[in-house]
């Protein structure tokens, strides 16, 4: 049944359902069974698009940076993040600075487990209804270069998902009270 389906997506993501995943879940089980339900929630069942893509054994993505984030939240346009070929890049500055935006248009566009919310528009400027947030990504695959786009609410590039990203709100998907409960490909 589609309120299963859709409970399987929940528990991909989180570990804990919220109180409003109960409401939700609730309410997917009583219109499958034909009882009137309002406001009416829509099934989001999980799919391939949620899940990190297989690709050959012997494949190599690695990402550049990230490059031409359009009305993400209020994300300076025509900037460039770039990352280190090997090891780890670490990401600070002051509160306000993007950090979050960044890292949630990263962990979207990677299908990780945990998203940090939803990718938000500038709140601050007059946008056409129906703006969404954009970014690409310079990658390498199998050494050639390429650029892949990002469109909020979109399936991201299958590239994409085979890049773990890890910040302190993916460590609750990946880690319960010191073991790993979760380990990415």
């Amino acid at each position: 049944p589609l309120w299963l389906q859709d409970s399987a997506r929940r528990l991909f993501f989180s570990n804990d359902l919220t109180p409003q995943d109960y409401r939700e879940l609730y309410a997917l089980l009583k219109a499958g069974k034909g009882i009137k339900v309002e406001p009416e929630v829509k099934a989001v069942p999980l799919s391939a698009d949620h899940i990190p893509a297989e690709i050959a054994q012997d494949s190599c993505v690695v990402l550049q940076s990230m490059l031409n984030l359009k009305n993400v939240n209020r994300i300076a346009e025509n900037q460039t993040l770039s990352f280190s070929a090997s090891g780890i890049t670490v990401i600070y500055g002051g509160n306000g600075a993007g950090k979050s935006g960044y890292a949630r248009v990263l962990k979207h566009a990677c299908r990780a487990r945990e998203k940090g919310g939803e990718v938000l528009v500038d709140a601050t400027r007059q946008l056409p209804p129906g703006t969404v947030p954009t970014a690409e990504f310079s990658v390498l695959v199998d050494g050639e270069s390429k650029i892949l786009a990002w469109e909020s609410g979109a399936v991201s590039p299958p590239e994409l998902s085979t890049i773990s990203v890890f910040d302190t709100g993916c460590a609750g998907a990946y880690l319960v009270e010191g073991e790993a409960a979760y380990l990415p490909r």
